[in-house]
């Protein structure tokens, strides 16, 4: 999704006035980026702690695929869908 930030950005969200999608990219994706290394780290941890590595796998996996809609429910409030052109 990292990958798509800016097409994203430009074509299915509303953005406060002020800000471009580009300068919004240059502060999301150090942002994603940092997100993404503590979760792994945090995800790491608890898996050796726990010794259970199919806990932490199918959460992630049933977070950010299967439940999609459940995903973007949680996302209401931060991301507005572009009005139609």
């Amino acid at each position: 999704m990292s990958g798509y930030q800016l097409y994203i950005l430009q074509d299915h969200t509303v953005l406060p006035e002020g800000i471009e999608p580009e300068a919004a990219v240059a502060v999301l994706m150090p942002l994603t980026s940092v997100a993404m290394v503590v979760s792994t780290v945090l995800g790491g941890y608890l898996s050796n702690r726990f010794d259970r590595r199919r806990l932490f796998v199918g959460a992630g996996h049933t977070i950010h695929r299967d439940d999609f809609d459940g995903f973007m429910a949680s996302l209401e409030g931060w991301v507005q869908d572009a009005p139609p052109r």
